[in-house]
């Protein structure tokens, strides 16, 4: 088993915050699940009902970059319905997870939606029109919000957090000519997990793994939190099958059967898992069955072929975790796509999506980062026909080109928001959608949102042609690819400041903007330097906040040069740390532009240069080919941006004038 820990800081800088953010939840709280239970109740909840239709949407499409009043880029609403049509009068039960299922008799789909109070089935064979068929009840006496459900031969295996909810298992085929809603009974229930947070299904094993149980009569330790396998070969009578708990989170170990439980109980809690028949480039386990474990603070891969003798391939620490949550491989088993719950709550960064590389099971790494424009929150994300199919909180539904990973991109091409109430100003908030399901052979993608209820959502036809790097040149013979055009020399001259005192160097931007509270403490070490590497300013440890200079900046070392009027803006969105003088600084930079209203990737590039101490500017020079045929795309600004740890740095060419800028959040 290998065990793997990748150290990151800013390529640019590192500002090391201390002190309280608004809220900083522990590993604990997740699982106890105190943030979303605040933001259930929170005032953005109740300002976003007030925007929402009173009922159903029904074919709207995306116009202006609106559907309805729900904000949109190339994602066309079918329908919404909202959560008071399948809850009860009064109900305060909220949207969870959420799957799919094709009859295969009739080529009628199905979507399979949770909720705090149940389960919710919807005929949506005409996607416009969705017909509501009833509920099967979670017949705990403690209802939970936390539910998930899979599918397995036309079954559903439902799981939930509420204790004594067990496992349901309902016959989906029994849906078939139903046109009433109705009240439902499980076909049957697996005994032998009382509650869990989530469950995977291996379709072409038939294997189910249950993961994040708290309770159990599994042997002394249910699983530990972990894999708890269970054999699907008869679907209504399934049989345990085995445990995976060898590596995981330090959650809520399981029960010991007639003895109490301990909070702080040796564990190997899982919070979700990917496993599947592993077709990727590692030949030594190619046709085996391989789990991807998010396991708190962790990405375990494990050997589950034989459900017996489990085995830990290796185990994937990475930079800023707060709470690994929930990822899915590519379709060709290459990279892993993991999203971290916490990170953007606790650390104040954009929207972060990690990209690991798996191409050795053995020795996977962290490929590269990918952050969003977006504040919000991530949750599950799928993949699909080379797209990937996020369902982000309050930022809905993001679909993003996986065609560049090997290039370490992950640009977007279209979204879909289904929460109004953070438009005018963006949060990172635990609330909007949950959950999406994108492989119905029709197109339909169903999200469920938790306080807004179902959407049937559209991809529009154009986003499918942007898929992918080259593109079809119109008129050449044979139909031939066109690879990016001549280069395009863009230079941009970063001068790195480090302070060396203590075990990491913390390296900062030769320019910044700090916190308008003046007087409030921004905790950090800055250092500005001029191009001739003269200190124009140097802010140390927990200091009140100075006064912005008269003009709101300082000189900038930033340089950018280029020979032809490429402008747009730059995109940095992952880095690389090292000790000073101990190995490489890399930065990775996207540049775009705007055209026809619509985002446009120009070019891309990769600058590798020693750190050095301060005093010595490290220059990172950029060469970026842009495709010839967007030359003379123009916008207003080229601009650099990355974000870590609530700290903002940005580099760019406005309005003709080189600067950058850093900015520092104060806590109160």
């Amino acid at each position: 088993m290998r065990r793997s820990t990748v150290s990151f800081v800013l390529g640019m800088f590192a500002v090391t915050t201390v002190g309280a953010a608004p809220f900083l939840f522990d590993r604990q709280d997740h699982r106890e699940h105190l943030h979303k239970e605040l933001a259930s109740t929170s005032a953005l909840a109740a300002a976003n009902a007030e925007r929402l239709p009173e009922g159903r949407l029904s074919d709207v499409a995306c116009r202006g970059g609106k559907a309805g009043p729900f904000a949109c880029d190339g994602v066309d609403l079918l329908s919404f319905v909202p959560l008071d049509e399948f809850r009860a009068e009064g109900s305060t039960a909220e949207a969870s997870d959420i799957w799919g299922w094709t009859d295969a008799g009739s080529g009628d789909e199905y979507v399979i939606i949770t909720k705090t109070d149940g389960t919710s089935f919807f005929r949506i064979t005409d996607p416009t029109q969705p017909v509501y068929l009833g509920d099967l009840p979670n017949d705990s006496p403690d209802h939970l919000h936390w539910h998930d459900v899979k599918i397995y031969e036309d079954h559903a295996y439902i799981v939930s957090e509420s204790p004594a909810h067990l496992v349901q298992i309902f016959d989906l085929t029994r849906l078939r000519g139903v046109t009433e809603a109705r009240t439902w009974d499980a076909d049957a229930l697996y005994p032998l997990n009382i509650s869990a947070h989530n469950i995977a299904i291996n379709e072409e094993t038939g294997f189910a793994y249950v993961v994040g149980g708290n309770d159990g009569v599994v042997g002394p330790d249910q699983c530990l939190s972990g894999l708890h396998m269970i054999d699907l070969s008869e679907p209504k009578s399934p049989a345990f099958a085995g445990c995976y708990a060898d590596s995981g989170g330090p959650g809520l170990a399981g029960r010991i059967v007639g003895g109490p439980v301990e909070d702080n109980s040796p564990a190997a809690y899982v919070h979700d898992t990917q496993c599947v028949n592993y077709k990727g480039p590692h030949k030594e386990y190619q046709g085996r069955e391989i789990c991807l474990n998010s396991s708190e603070d962790e990405l375990t891969i494990v050997d589950v072929h034989d459900k017996s003798a489990t085995r830990t391939i290796s185990v994937l620490e990475y930079p800023d975790v707060a709470y690994a949550h929930q990822g899915w491989l590519t379709e060709d088993h290459r990279y892993f796509l993991l999203g971290d719950e916490l990170d953007e709550m606790n650390y104040g960064m954009n929207t972060r999506t990690l990209v690991f590389d798996v191409s050795n099971l053995e020795e996977p790494t962290l490929h590269f980062e990918h952050l969003h424009d977006t504040r919000a929150i991530d949750h599950n994300m799928y993949t699909h026909e080379k797209l990937l199919y996020q369902s982000n909180y309050t930022a809905g539904l993001r679909v993003l080109d996986t065609s560049f990973l090997a290039d370490k991109r992950l640009p977007e091409l279209a979204s879909f928001d289904v929460f109004p109430g953070d438009d005018d100003a963006p949060v990172a908030e635990f609330a909007g959608t949950w959950s999406n399901y994108p492989y119905f052979a029709s197109g339909t993608v169903a999200v469920s949102s938790i306080g807004e209820g179902l959407f049937l959502l559209k991809v529009q036809d154009g986003v499918f042609k942007r898929i992918g790097e080259t593109k079809e040149k119109p008129g050449r013979a044979g139909g031939g690819k066109v690879a990016l055009g001549p280069p395009t020399e863009l230079d941009a001259f970063f001068a790195i400041g480090c302070v060396t005192e203590g075990e990491d160097p913390r390296c900062v931007s030769t320019s910044y903007a700090l916190s308008e509270e003046v007087g409030d403490n921004s905790v950090g070490n800055l250092l500005a330097l001029t191009p001739a590497n003269e200190a124009l300013y140097r802010f140390d440890g927990d200091e009140p906040t100075q006064p912005f200079p008269a003009d709101g900046t300082l000189p900038s070392t930033v340089k950018i040069r280029t020979d032809q009027p490429v402008t747009g803006e730059i995109a940095i969105h992952t880095w690389q740390r090292d000790r000073v003088g101990a190995g490489l600084t890399t930065v990775y930079v996207e540049v775009f532009g705007t055209r026809d209203g619509r985002r446009v990737l120009l070019g891309n590039a990769t600058s590798t240069q020693p750190v050095l101490p301060t005093g010595a500017p490290t220059v990172f020079p950029f060469e970026f080919e842009i495709d010839p045929e967007l030359e003379g795309v123009a916008v207003s600004n080229l601009v650099a941006g990355v974000a870590v740890r609530g700290v903002n740095a940005f580099a760019g060419f406005i309005d003709g004038v080189g600067r950058s800028t850093i900015t520092v959040p104060t806590y109160r």
